[in-house]
């Protein structure tokens, strides 16, 4: 009993040796401090040391990777922010950018305009689509009158600051002439597309401006127009749009034949010109009846003396003899226009396609600038002597 006891009593000594020296191994594999956490104070700390001495404490690497991540991260995200500001104020857009001449306008969209009611008088409506003939009527109504339209690109036409705005690209402008004050809200339910409208320059002139053999001629919407009869003879006819063949024919039953058309061009206008021709005098009126977009009619000038220049260093005068070219009214048949330089004792005629090549003295040559049926007469160089 007593030697059991005594066997018991070494187990136990020596089970407690082992977990002795499993317990110091264990202990030997724990990470050495850093030098600094061995730094300790005498005293007691305070508690702002406490805090001090807690933040000066260095991090694992691994905690160190990612706090300097975290630095980076936050760095390059301020860098980010800084130049997504500077960037985003340089191309900050802030309306459609209108040049008349030198003066720049900037228009903002209607609804960010501080101005809600459009002043009677001359304004430009400015719109993402061109005005068509349903949305002029509807604005007539309203008392507000189109005076002439402009349309074209970014660039060429108008221009903005900031990046590209997708639904701005093509912009229509029209010169607009109102009766009495309209709220913008107005306008826009009735012109799809609005953008918004302004103020016209007082300099901007109330019509179109066609210009013909050097002479400019200004031409008022038939509204503003004092001339309620087109005379007979040759005259100029004015349309927002051309006209259908069916119109024409109804002109033709009031006595107005069709010469010829083109369009017309003034800046960024389009709209079109038509030389007709009547034989009796004509109401305005009954061609507004018959026409949608009628703009106006106005007398051609076929009865001021051409004036021939001999100025230019190209044409060659010899032996008071000069070539040139005869250019007739288009209602004029070639051989008639052909006839007119033999009757004015052109020393040579000859038809080439549409003008009249001529050899001519300039007594001649001014016989043929009197005929109210010759709109132009251009002199050109003499390549061969005539024999």
């Amino acid at each position: 009993m007593h030697i059991t006891k005594h066997i018991l009593a070494t187990c136990c000594l020596a089970t407690w040796l082992v977990a002795c020296d499993d317990s110091t191994s264990a202990s030997g594999d724990s990470p050495e401090p850093s030098s600094s956490s061995e730094i300790t104070s005498n005293s007691e700390p305070s508690s702002s040391d406490k805090a001090s001495s807690s933040s000066e404490v260095p991090l694992s690497n691994e905690q160190a990777g990612s706090s300097s991540s975290a630095v980076d991260k936050q760095s390059s995200s301020s860098s980010v922010e800084s130049s997504s500001s500077v960037k985003s104020s340089a191309s900050v857009f802030d309306g459609i950018i209108i040049q008349n001449g030198d003066v720049k306008t900037t228009v903002k969209k209607y609804d960010q305009d501080s101005v809600k009611v459009q002043a009677a008088g001359r304004f430009w409506l400015l719109m993402r689509d061109p005005l068509n003939q349903s949305e002029t009527e509807k604005l007539e109504k309203l008392g507000i009158h189109r005076q002439r339209c402009y349309e074209g690109y970014r660039y060429g036409f108008f221009n903005y600051n900031g990046n590209h705005q997708e639904d701005i690209s093509f912009m229509a402008l029209c010169l607009m002439k109102s009766e009495k004050d309209v709220q913008k809200s107005t306008i826009s339910s009735n012109v799809f597309g609005f953008y918004n409208s302004f103020d016209a320059d007082e300099s901007v002139p109330d019509g179109i401006i066609f210009k013909y053999r050097e002479k400019e001629t200004l031409v008022k919407r038939i509204d503003d127009d004092t001339t309620s009869v087109q005379s007979a003879g040759r005259f100029w006819l004015i349309s927002d749009e051309p006209f259908s063949k069916t119109e024409w024919e109804s002109l033709e039953g009031i006595g107005v034949n069709r010469v010829s058309c083109t369009a017309l061009h003034q800046d960024y206008l389009e709209m079109t010109i038509c030389l007709a021709k009547s034989e009796t005098d004509i109401e305005k009126s009954s061609m507004t009846a018959l026409l949608d977009g009628f703009y106006n009619t106005f007398t051609a000038d076929d009865t001021t003396k051409l004036e021939i220049d001999f100025s230019n260093p190209a044409w060659v005068v010899e032996n008071e003899t000069v070539r040139g070219y005869v250019h007739c009214w288009d209602d004029v048949p070639m051989e008639n226009c052909k006839a007119i330089a033999n009757a004015c004792k052109a020393e040579e005629a000859l038809i080439d396609h549409y003008v009249v090549i001529i050899t001519a003295t300039p007594e001649a040559l001014d016989c043929m600038a009197s005929s109210r049926d010759v709109t132009d007469i251009n002199i050109t160089l003499i390549i061969d002597e005539p024999t």
